[in-house]
This record gives structure tokens, C-alpha cells and sequence, in this order.
């Protein structure tokens, strides 16, 4: 809060930016849970398709995050 009763509001980029890691995190997860199901069902070439996208959704989440904490209020 500012001294003066103001808490600055986030950016609407900011937010927009922390929605889009909020979905990549949602895709890793969908990845991750697909790569599981093709091991299970012994497919080593489509489990490791799933993983190398989990890995750049991975990817996306860390720029997302960084934008943000660059962001200046």
C-alpha cells in the first residue's frame, strides 16, 4: 500500500502474462499425464513426443514469470 491508501492495481499485461502461464501449466500437466498413459501402453516414441512438449510448456511458464517480475509498478 502507498502512503497515500493506494494499492497500485496489476498491468492488464501483467495479468494477460500470468493467465498464459497459468495455461501452460495446465498443458504440462495434459502432457505429463498423456506421457504416462503411453508408457503404459509401452508407445516409447509418443511418450517421448509428450515429454519434449511438457518440456517447452515448461519453457513458456519460466518466460511468462520472468515478464512479470520485470514488469515495473
Amino acid at each position: 500500500m502507498s502512503p497515500v491508501g493506494f494499492t497500485p492495481q496489476p498491468k492488464d499485461n501483467e495479468l494477460e502474462k500470468l493467465r498464459e502461464a497459468w495455461r501452460s501449466l495446465n498443458d504440462l500437466l495434459e502432457n505429463i499425464t498423456n506421457a504416462e498413459a503411453c508408457l503404459q501402453n509401452h508407445d516409447l516414441k509418443l511418450t517421448a513426443d509428450h515429454l519434449h512438449v511438457a518440456k517447452w510448456n515448461v519453457a513458456q511458464v519460466k518466460k511468462a514469470i520472468a515478464v512479470v517480475g520485470q514488469e515495473d509498478y
